[in-house]
């Protein structure tokens, strides 16, 4: 090699340690991101603005195949996510230190910029693994990449490269063939159901297990989708379900002051229905039968109940959760209406930032005298902002469903006692979401609606139609 071509090969190592190279059109600069340093997580960066995250959600559609009739995204124009934004949004918040979630519109539409920009990263990082580890708090250094999807766009490719880039996958599936189809039609008015099996079937043919969302408006149907999940669950198939009304905060029903939420349908006597068949499975798994269905909501809920630690946020939207949109418009919570705090251009408005920088539900009147308090976390605040305009806003038909299911969750904290019982129960899935994942929350009472759907004092049931 002569001196020419060495300073050649020398410069082109250079350009690619600084990320200058094509990285297939998103550059992903091998420094240190504009973030937090280590060892000031409180306050965030003083540099740049940026508060100390652990999840950035990418936004890199509003695009969507579906016409899910809950949509809250349903009304946004199609808008696409550039490589240039996303290159903005990595260097302020850092991939090497957070979760990114591809969220949509349907993400997979843009499949071919996630791929690019999971591959860039992967790169930058190979080529100064140092780097990488002092900027992560982790102690591999490396990202946690997941993407939520409707499953009807996966193709064999699709999935290898998600097990390749190793993605984590939430599959939006309402349950069986007709309910899924009933509030899952594809944009022509043709079913999905058929779609997003054979995307299940590809990630499973890739290695993956996803976990499952399902989401209902106005027929909850729980146990029959229970019984659904529960055998894709005993096949392996799926790692756990999560099964919440469109009208919770990580639900999908379009909410505003001119349409509230649809009213509690059914609610009390489906919840207990449901916690009946999560005690009997428990029960079963207990004596050496098929292993109990990661069931997210009462996972969580029992769990805050045994707990003694008092639950004061539902959801770090604005705090240690961020949102990027399509245009580089910077939101805390992923429904982005009415949750604007920036742009990956100029930075943080600190003005609009700073409604979020408190995420506890004590400043909430409506849950102070709530019998929820403590357990809810208190309930999502951009369904307050959609419902009320006020970020604490009261959300009395919201906090009703959320309090329908704690008070299942306390009678499941008693039907599930210690010992071998406990010991069957599922711990979270891989990509199943976490305890204190966003979703929505509780509500002041007049006492009226606080009689409980059980009978503690025989542990029996009894008929949530009594009550």
């Amino acid at each position: 090699m002569n001196r020419d071509e060495l300073r050649s090969h020398y410069r082109a190592r250079i350009q690619r340690a600084r990320g200058e190279g094509d990285n297939g059109n998103v550059e992903i600069a091998a420094s240190r991101p504009l973030a937090a340093p280590r060892n000031d997580t409180r306050r965030g960066c003083a540099s740049c603005g940026s508060p100390w995250i652990t999840k950035l959600v990418l936004n890199p559609t509003s695009a969507c195949n579906l016409a899910c009739v809950y949509c809250f995204a349903a009304e946004r124009a199609a808008l696409t996510m550039t490589p240039e934004t996303v290159s903005k949004a990595l260097k302020l918040f850092g991939p090497n230190r957070v979760d990114v979630s591809w969220f949509g519109g349907e993400p997979l539409i843009a499949w071919g910029l996630i791929e690019r920009t999971a591959s860039a990263v992967a790169d930058a990082q190979r080529r100064d693994c140092r780097v990488a580890a002092d900027a992560a708090p982790r102690n591999d250094g490396k990202p946690k990449w997941h993407v939520t999807t409707n499953g009807t766009l996966i193709t064999a490719e699709i999935a290898a490269g998600l097990k390749r880039l190793g993605f984590s996958v939430l599959l939006s599936l309402d349950g069986p063939e007709r309910l899924h189809n009933a509030a899952r039609p594809m944009r022509s008015g043709a079913g999905s159901f058929d779609a997003a099996m054979e995307g299940l079937e590809r990630l499973n043919g890739a290695g993956i297990r996803p976990y499952c969302r399902a989401t209902y408006l106005d027929e909850p149907a729980l146990v029959e989708r229970l019984e659904f999940f529960d055998g894709l669950f005993q096949e392996r198939r799926i790692g756990g379900v999560s099964i919440e009304p469109a009208v919770l905060g990580e639900g999908c029903h379009v909410v505003t002051r001119a349409t509230p939420h649809p009213p509690l349908s059914g609610g009390r006597e489906e919840w207990a229905a449901a916690a009946e068949w999560y005690v009997d499975r428990a029960r079963r798994a207990a004596a050496g039968g098929p292993k109990l269905l990661d069931f997210f909501f009462f996972r969580k809920m029992v769990e805050r109940v045994r707990s003694s630690r008092k639950y004061n946020s539902e959801c770090g939207a604005g705090k240690g959760y961020i949102t990027v949109g399509a245009d580089g418009t910077i939101y805390a919570c992923h429904r982005e209406e009415g949750t604007r705090i920036g742009h990956v251009d100029t930075g943080y408005d600190a003005a609009a930032h700073r409604l979020w920088a408190d995420n506890r539900s004590d400043g909430n009147a409506d849950c102070a005298l709530c019998e929820a308090n403590g357990i809810c976390g208190g309930g999502c605040r951009q369904n307050r902002i959609a419902l009320t305009g006020e970020i604490r806003g009261a959300t009395p038909s919201v906090c009703a469903v959320k309090r329908e299911v704690i008070r299942q969750a306390r009678w499941l904290a008693k039907e599930l006692p210690g010992g071998e019982l406990t010991a069957r129960l599922p711990r979270r899935a891989s990509g199943a979401p976490r305890n204190d994942r966003h979703s929505d929350g509780s509500d002041q009472s007049d006492g009226s609606d606080r009689a409980d759907t059980s009978d503690r004092s025989n542990g029996k049931r009894r008929s949530a139609s009594a009550v």
